[in-house]
């Protein structure tokens, strides 16, 4: 059953675009087409809370910082 959650919710189609997602693609510097999904949607949205919103940018390991 977690199996076939996972799979719908990876397949699940990305939401509408939103400041939070338009803001984390310019970070990245990614393609509005990389976003296939609306786990993608929730990865950036986590990204952005714990780590963008709060001001540790650097600790992200993703920027280089």
């Amino acid at each position: 059953m977690a199996e076939k959650a996972f799979a719908l919710y990876c397949q699940y189609p990305a939401v509408e675009t939103n400041t939070v997602e338009r803001h984390m693609r310019a970070q990245f510097a990614l393609k509005p087409a990389l976003v296939n999904s609306a786990g993608d949607n929730r990865g950036y949205c986590i990204l952005y809370k714990k780590v963008v919103h709060t001001g540790r940018c650097k600790e992200c390991g993703v920027s280089g910082g």
